[in-house]
C-alpha cells in the first residue's frame, strides 16, 4: 500500500464511513501489475509538516508513480493545500521527515524541480496581478516564475502557443490577465503551469468559482491531461474530479487516509 498510517482497523472504518467513502481503497488491486512497476516519481518518508508551528501532518509515508492520479479530500483547515505546497517544494517536512524526488539529488535547488511540477491554486490566481499579456503569463511558466524576467524566446512563445491553443484560449493570447473572465484566467494559469512540459501537475480545488458551463469544460480538459502526466487535485467534493483517478488520500486531524477515489460522472 502506498500510503501507511498507524490506526486500529475499527476506528479507520469508522472515520472512513463518517466521510462518506464507506470503504477502504483497494489500491494494489486497483493499479494492476504494469501500474505498480512504474517508476516512482516522488517518495515521503515519516513526514510531519508544520505551518506557522501549527501540526498539519503527522509521521506520513506516501509515494507517487507515474501514471497514478490522485485525488486529496479533507475539510477546510484539513491541510490540503498544505500537502500541495509540500509536494511543490514551497514547504518542507520537519526535522526527520525525508523527501526522495526521483532524478532529482539531495541538495538539487527545488527550482529545478519546480520546472518539471506545475502548481495551480485559487490564491495564485487571486493574486496574479502582473500586467503582461497572456502570451507571457503562459510562457513564464517555462521558468517557475511570476512574470518574466527576460525577453522570451520564440522558442517560449511558441511553448505558450501551443499550450494556449490545447485550453481554447489562443484568441486571447494578447489581452492582459485582467481582461479575462474568470474561468479563461483559470485555464491561462493551467495552461502556463504546462508551459514547461510538466511531469506532474498539482491543482487545488481547480473549479472553485467556476459556473457549471466552464466546470464541464475544465473536467474534459484536465481528463485530456491525464494521458500526458501525473495528476494530483485536491477536492472538497467529488463532483469536482474528472473521470478516471486512480487514487484517494483523505486527510483529517493531522493523518492521510487512502480511500477509493470517486471520480465525476
Amino acid at each position: 500500500m502506498d500510503c501507511i498510517d498507524r490506526i486500529r482497523p475499527r476506528d479507520f472504518k469508522r472515520l472512513i464511513t463518517r466521510a462518506g467513502e464507506g470503504r477502504r481503497a483497494p489500491l494494489r488491486a486497483r493499479r494492476g501489475a504494469a501500474a505498480a512497476r512504474a517508476p516512482v516519481l516522488l517518495r515521503l518518508s515519516h513526514v510531519s509538516l508544520y505551518v506557522d508551528y501549527r501540526l498539519v501532518l503527522r509521521d506520513l509515508d506516501w509515494q507517487l508513480r507515474k501514471g497514478e492520479h490522485w485525488a486529496v479530500y479533507g475539510a477546510n483547515g484539513a491541510g490540503k493545500t498544505s500537502f500541495l505546497k509540500l509536494l511543490y517544494g514551497d514547504l518542507s517536512p520537519a526535522l526527520g521527515g525525508k523527501i526522495e524526488r526521483t532524478g532529482f539529488l539531495p541538495g538539487t535547488p527545488i527550482a529545478r524541480w519546480k520546472r518539471q511540477v506545475g502548481y495551480v491554486s485559487p490564491e495564485l490566481q487571486s493574486d496574479y496581478a502582473v500586467d503582461v499579456s497572456v502570451l507571457d503569463l503562459v510562457a513564464s511558466g517555462r521558468y517557475a516564475s511570476i512574470g518574466l524576467v527576460d525577453e522570451p524566446t520564440a522558442r517560449d512563445h511558441g511553448e505558450a502557443r501551443r499550450w494556449l491553443r490545447f485550453f481554447g484560449l489562443l484568441s486571447v493570447a494578447l489581452l492582459r490577465p485582467r481582461e479575462l473572465s474568470y474561468g479563461q484566467l483559470r485555464r491561462a494559469l493551467i495552461a502556463r503551469a504546462m508551459a514547461a512540459n510538466a511531469r506532474i501537475l498539482l491543482l487545488d480545488e481547480p473549479l472553485t468559482g467556476l459556473d457549471p458551463g466552464q466546470r464541464a469544460i475544465m473536467k474534459r480538459l484536465l481528463k485530456r491531461l491525464m494521458r500526458q502526466l501525473t495528476l494530483i487535485v485536491a477536492v472538497h467534493h467529488e463532483e469536482d474530479l474528472p473521470r478516471g483517478m486512480t487514487h484517494g488520500l483523505r486527510l483529517h486531524n493531522g493523518r492521510a487516509y487512502p480511500v477509493v477515489a470517486e471520480s465525476a460522472t
